[in-house]
């Protein structure tokens, strides 16, 4: 599996976190070991934009053999009893349900799939207990061929599948594809049993969730529109300054006491499984930067209790500042550009607490209106970014910092009003643009703490925390 993962990773098909997510799928510990090890065949199935963009000659070196190809769907077999598997068609229930706004960023890794295609007696008792080992587990299944007519997949049908979806508590949230019985390939059908959406998603799409998603997605553009003279309104009342001074707020002098552990205490996470805003914030694809990171310890006013366990005493110094809607971790990785943009509301304030600085420091910059500024450790920025501002990374190492927004600084009525504004526009602007599954961060798999004491169950947005 190594060399396939490699192949993947080297061509920007695949992170390191998704990779060792497969890896996971060999350890000694995990709940369908028996499965695994009695598999013919073990796949990725990747979401690619174009399929007939791959790299091909890479794939051939690294042994991959054409198995079949149609239109959007390619399969590649590898040594080792690998296969790959890249699609742009719909091959999930999540790919339909997919609009402009909320469409995942490609390429990532949809789902793993294990082959038991043996209806020996033995494999057929491994097969029929996985729902009693999911259970176990914690983890929701769904099961398909259940009424005799075979799950169909392109040219092939198998006797029937279950699909496992693990929480984010056991290292990796990819579903797990459990296929059993003989591949029988059927060229006249090409049809496909769609993978099906996650159970707990499923009923959040069918209920009052999805439709107010759905609302605040149509609704965005008129409301940033409306927000116009609201911004030149907040500018005025700061006599049109984009800088503050931090000293104007008490908090940000104890964050910059306790940088050095906040660093620490970031740092011992998984940093390669921090989310890509690119997965989290699915309706910018101009913000699409794989190296552009964030975890997440309050979010657009809702707090995240797992990523909070995970960094205790940050969440301790930040949790109590006064009208605080954002407090989260930023990584920008070295090589990178954040195009020149605005912020959605200006009726906030964004603090950055450096905590890692890229030297030199005219290495790495923000440039805010017309004029640029680098970070300083112990020097935080308070700034207005509802301006047009920009961000370089020109070195080869990450810049972190502690990002804070908090409500701006008003008199009343002024106050009143844009903490209900501020309210409105946490729905309509993240809510409805916001892959909920994709901002907690799952902890390392090999770590030696239980995972039940590092994060509970996955956060999904039903379940967050106000």
């Amino acid at each position: 599996m190594n060399s396939a993962l490699d192949l993947l990773q080297q061509n920007d098909l695949a992170t390191s976190c998704e990779a060792k997510a497969a890896l996971g799928l060999l350890n000694s510990s995990h709940p369908f070991t028996d499965q695994l090890a009695t598999a013919e065949s073990i796949h990725i199935h990747v979401k690619v934009d174009d399929t007939t963009a791959l790299p091909h000659d890479s794939i051939a070196a690294a042994g991959g053999q054409l198995d079949y190809e149609k239109e959007g769907f390619i399969k590649f077999k590898m040594p080792g009893g690998v296969n790959l598997i890249f699609s742009s068609i719909a091959v999930s229930q999540d790919d339909l349900a997919e609009t402009e706004c909320s469409r995942r960023a490609r390429p990532f890794v949809d789902h793993f799939g294990i082959d038991l295609r043996s209806e020996a007696d033995d494999v057929a008792a491994l097969f029929q207990s996985i729902p009693c080992k999911a259970k176990d587990a914690g983890w929701a299944l769904v099961s398909q061929g259940d009424s005799g007519g075979g799950v169909h997949c392109c040219h092939v049908e198998v006797k029937a599948k279950y699909w496992v979806y693990p929480t984010a508590c056991s290292g990796s949230t990819i579903p797990l594809e459990f296929a059993f019985g003989e591949l029988k390939v059927n060229p006249v059908s090409g049809g496909c049993d769609l993978r099906p959406m996650a159970p707990d998603k499923a009923a959040a799409m069918g209920g009052l969730h999805f439709v107010i998603n759905a609302f605040a997605r149509s609704l965005a553009p008129l409301v940033a529109f409306l927000l116009r003279p609201y911004a030149m309104l907040m500018r005025r009342c700061s006599n049109n300054r984009w800088r503050f001074d931090s000293r104007e707020f008490a908090w940000t002098a104890k964050l910059e006491e306790n940088i050095e552990a906040m660093r620490d205490e970031f740092l011992a996470v998984q940093a390669e499984c921090v989310p890509n805003l690119k997965d989290v914030l699915t309706g910018n694809q101009q913000m699409a930067s794989t190296g552009w990171r964030l975890l997440a310890l309050r979010y657009w006013s809702f707090d995240v209790p797992s990523n909070c366990q995970l960094c205790p005493q940050t969440w301790e110094l930040v949790r109590n500042i006064p009208d605080m809607t954002m407090a989260t971790f930023s990584v920008l990785e070295g090589g990178e550009h954040i195009p020149a943009h605005r912020g959605v509301f200006p009726g906030l304030l964004r603090c950055h607490v450096p905590l890692l600085v890229p030297t030199p420091a005219d290495s790495c910059r923000i440039r805010i209106g017309q004029e640029s500024h680098s970070w300083q450790i112990g020097q935080s920025l308070v700034f207005d970014d509802s301006f047009e501002h920009e961000v370089w990374n020109d070195s080869d190492q990450p810049r972190i910092v502690l990002l804070i927004d908090i409500k701006r600084p008003l008199p009343q009525p002024l106050r009143a009003i844009n903490n209900w504004l501020t309210r409105v526009a946490c729905s309509l602007f993240v809510l409805g643009t916001t892959n909920w599954d994709e901002l907690t961060v799952a902890p390392n798999p090999s770590s030696d703490i239980p995972a039940e004491e590092v994060a509970p169950a996955a956060v999904r947005s039903p379940a967050l925390s106000r």
